[in-house]
């Protein structure tokens, strides 16, 4: 099977000051799932959820979503495998990192400057099961 990333897209964005009280557990927060798409057996997608506080308190919240393509009907040894939890996010990941760190020093905040991720402790941890749409 041949795969491919076809586009990314920014489903929602905030960007609105920070509550008083408001953290974070970490630096950031990501959580990304892949969804199967019924209507169309040849593609899925990566949701990336992403949080982060900035230094000057203002809230950032994306919803990135990754679309993939494949050249035949995705079956469901594909959808249990770890490619959709595993390699899939591991690249589209570089491509929100870059849209955050553009989209935060454009809007005149100091940009993050996000880690590599090793997605392969992500698939030995609990992520949910695949989604159908």
């Amino acid at each position: 099977m041949k795969l491919s990333l076809s586009e990314n897209k920014v489903n929602q964005l905030i960007l609105v000051d920070a509550e008083e009280d408001q953290t974070l557990s970490s630096d950031f927060n990501l959580n990304f799932e892949p969804v199967f798409l019924e209507e169309n057996p040849r593609q899925f997608k990566i949701l990336f959820d992403f949080e982060y506080i900035t230094a000057d308190k203002k809230y950032l919240r994306v919803d990135f979503h990754s679309y993939f393509v494949t050249d035949s009907d995705i079956d469901d040894g594909f959808r249990t495998s770890k490619f959709p939890v595993v390699n899939a996010p591991a690249i589209a990941f570089p491509f929100l990192r870059a849209f955050l760190a553009n989209l935060l020093i454009s809007s005149g905040h100091q940009p993050i400057l996000l880690p590599s991720i090793n997605f392969q402790n992500f698939a030995q941890e609990n992520i949910p099961k695949p989604v159908a749409l």
